[in-house]
């Protein structure tokens, strides 16, 4: 199911001070967070740019959405697999040299009825090689970026809440 992101210029705009919670849908195996990041590193060269970044840069994404009065955690999850999720304050993120980027997603060219709200946190930077070596490269080479990219993971998801699970009130 091929993907793309483009820049979002429209619907909830995020502003470096804001108190505002950011969901983050939970997945409990980090290693499996490092992956999917990187498998999704590629789908956003047409947007880094537009962040200052350089063309052609790289970046480890995660997809997270803006809470709000109307886009609730169960508002958000609707339709989605998953059973637990974080929150982490906007300001927070910004505060520790996370970016937060404005993005709307598609798949298949339909886009995601979440837009509106929907952000990446960008963990860091990588490089080719970085990818190329998660996609193919030996156990033992995969282990050893994995180890070079967790410390970063580690440090958002220090800033996060405790997971919370759908349908109860922790």
């Amino acid at each position: 199911m091929p993907y793309s992101v483009v820049w979002r210029t429209s619907g909830h705009s995020l502003h470096p001070e804001d108190q505002l919670d950011l969901l983050r849908f939970e997945v409990e195996d980090l290693n499996q967070v490092i992956k999917n990041a990187a498998a999704a590193a590629p789908a956003y060269r047409s947007v880094v740019e537009q962040a200052g970044r350089s063309a052609g840069a790289l970046v480890l994404p995660l997809s997270c959405f803006a809470v709000t009065e109307f886009w609730t955690p169960e508002k958000i999850a609707e339709g989605q697999k998953y059973k637990s999720y974080r929150l982490g304050t906007a300001s927070v993120l910004i505060a520790n040299e996370f970016e937060v980027w404005p993005t709307e997603l598609y798949l298949d060219g339909n886009p995601d009825l979440r837009n509106e709200v929907h952000y990446d946190l960008i963990v860091r930077e990588v490089t080719a090689a970085h990818l190329a070596t998660l996609a193919s490269g030996s156990p033992a080479e995969r282990a050893a970026i994995r180890d070079e990219l967790r410390p970063r993971f580690q440090e958002l998801l220090a800033l996060l809440s405790e997971p919370h699970t759908f349908g109860s009130n922790t």
